[in-house]
């Protein structure tokens, strides 16, 4: 069983750590990261989407990346759904089951393991710049994963780099939706990510196995629905007054 999620655009960059593995798809990394390395501000700004500030930062990324990076991928990111997962929380043997099932999709690197050391970048995989990755990913993120059972709590963004090369896999996909007072219940972003980054976490800690009933996730409030559930989809809905 592999648990799949995804990078995020916030970072940190920790001092070297023990422990530490190299990306499995560093190579491809590394020729990727020499087109990024040459693109200039303007060309970061219209390729990325972001302001001057922003692109000064990825570019002060880019001079400073090395192959050989300091943080662990499972503490290097900070964005929502790594909220959820909380892996300050881990124990040693937590970490050691996450770095055998979970898997981080990235822009940048691929795939990661969340023991790989990686350093800090800005690339989403569905940039077109500094060329479609997607073509340039094409197979290579999938023929990394070995398994019957995937468990999808990437985005789809980034689930697109994956899925339509794991046909021989059967995938999980959790939806995790927010019923408000007087409403249907509704996707709401922020509140999926966090979760997805819990769900992730609460397959770890419980070391879940395929065959195990995924029914009995409440974390963070939220709790199983059987009627708008399905075998690939099930749905877990958090009750809330606050938006």
């Amino acid at each position: 069983m592999i648990i799949l999620i995804n990078s995020s655009k916030t970072m940190q960059n920790a001092a070297q750590v023990q422990n530490g593995s190299m990306p499995l798809l560093i190579d491809r990394a590394n020729k990727l990261h020499a087109k990024v390395a040459r693109a200039s501000r303007p060309a970061i700004m219209r390729g990325m989407h972001v302001s001057r500030q922003l692109a000064d930062v990825a570019i002060a990324n880019n001079s400073a990346w090395q192959s050989n990076g300091a943080t662990q991928a499972l503490f290097a990111f900070r964005g929502d759904i790594y909220q959820g997962l909380q892996a300050d929380t881990f124990t040693e043997l937590d970490v050691a089951h996450a770095n055998e099932h979970l898997r981080i999709l990235s822009g940048l690197y691929g795939i990661l393991r969340p023991l790989d050391l990686i350093a800090p970048y800005r690339l989403e995989i569905g940039y077109s710049f500094p060329l479609n990755l997607y073509s340039f990913w094409g197979d290579a993120i999938a023929a990394q994963i070995d398994t019957k059972l995937i468990i999808n709590l990437a985005s789809a963004e980034y689930a697109k780099a994956v899925l339509p090369y794991v046909t021989n896999a059967k995938v999980i996909e959790p939806q995790f939706l927010v019923h408000y007072p007087g409403e249907q219940p509704k996707f709401a972003a922020y509140h999926a990510k966090i979760a997805r980054g819990a769900f992730a976490a609460w397959l770890i800690k419980t070391r879940w196995q395929a065959g195990q009933s995924l029914e009995p996730f409440s974390d963070l409030g939220y709790a199983f629905d059987a009627q708008l559930s399905a075998p690939d989809k099930p749905v877990y809905i958090l009750k809330t007054t606050k938006k």
